[in-house]
Formats: structure tokens, C-alpha cells, sequence
């Protein structure tokens, strides 16, 4: 991160892919003021739980689910996104 602010110093910010680490690679990527967006991440059952990880940890801006056609367990596809909108609006 730090050799990116220096070079690229107009970049506004860098996004990691989250499938696995969540938690130490959603800490490399928050440093130096680096407001933490996830493009993708995994939509499985624990999708959920790691995009509030996301958003309560890191107070991420953002955070996008991937393979949310896989299904595996027949989960609901709404279930994840029904679980996070309430939260995250009532945070506006």
C-alpha cells in the first residue's frame, strides 16, 4: 500500500478481491487512510457475516457478491442482502 501511495499518489483508492483472510487482507487494505471497497466477494452462506465484518470493522463503502448463482445448501438468494440493507441504511 504504501509503495502504491507514492508512486500513484492520485489513485483514490486500492480494492481487494475477498474470498479468503477476510480479516487480514481487509486490514492491509484500510491502511493509510484507504477507504476499504470490496468489488468481489463470496456470496455463499457466509457472505453475510463478512460483508458486516466488512462494514462494522473497516466501515467499508462498499461490498459486492460473487457466486451467489452456485446456491450450495439452497439457501435463498435474497437471504444475505435481505440480512444487510436494514442495517446498512439505517447507517444514512
Amino acid at each position: 500500500m504504501d509503495l502504491w501511495k507514492a508512486g500513484a499518489p492520485r489513485i483514490d483508492m486500492l480494492s481487494p478481491d475477498l474470498y479468503n483472510d477476510v480479516a487480514q487482507f481487509s486490514a492491509l487494505y484500510t491502511r493509510n487512510g484507504n477507504p476499504l471497497f470490496v468489488p468481489e466477494a463470496n456470496g455463499a452462506q457466509e457472505g453475510a457475516a463478512r460483508a458486516l465484518y466488512l462494514f462494522g470493522r473497516h466501515d467499508a463503502i462498499g461490498s459486492s457478491v460473487f457466486l451467489i448463482e452456485s446456491n450450495p445448501g439452497g439457501i435463498p438468494r435474497t437471504s444475505w442482502a435481505g440480512s444487510i440493507s436494514p442495517w446498512r441504511n439505517s447507517r444514512r
